[in-house]
Parts: C-alpha cells; sequence; structure tokens
C-alpha cells in the first residue's frame, strides 16, 4: 500500500497508519524538491493480508521557515 505524491518545496511531514495501528512518520521532502514538483512514489506498508485496509493520513498545521503552509499533493494511491 502506498501513495504516489507531487513534492515540492512545500512538502510536509506527514503521519500515517494503518489498520488503526502506530502512527508513523514519513517527510515528503526529497532532494529534488526545492526546484520542481517531483512524482514520488512511498509505500507505507507491505506483505498487507488480502482484506480491506484503512490508511488514515495527517498534515500537521506546522509552517516552513517561510511561513507558508505545507501540504500533501496525494497524485494517487496504490496497492500490490
Amino acid at each position: 500500500m502506498g501513495i504516489v505524491v507531487a513534492a515540492g518545496q512545500d512538502a510536509a511531514n506527514i503521519s500515517y497508519r494503518i489498520d488503526k495501528g502506530e502512527w508513523q512518520q514519513l517527510d515528503l521532502l526529497t532532494k529534488w524538491s526545492d526546484q520542481l514538483h517531483l512524482p514520488w512514489y512511498y509505500t507505507l506498508a507491505s506483505e498487507l493480508v488480502k482484506a480491506p485496509h484503512l490508511l488514515e493520513i495527517r498534515v500537521p498545521e506546522s509552517l516552513n521557515e517561510d511561513s507558508q503552509p505545507k501540504v500533501c499533493r496525494i497524485r494517487y494511491f496504490y496497492v500490490n
């Protein structure tokens, strides 16, 4: 299970959990994010049993050093 994001200068650190598990942190900023909005794939879980699952994602309301809101631009969800 994963997400495909457009990671630009305002990419957030998100929190996510699957099936009410422990919250995990993920930094969506890449080393190229200051130059362009780059499509980036993040696998959030693997080897899940074949069944319905619940993915929850939180985007903090924090600001970056330029006082701009941070965002999470999800383009796609993927499963295998």
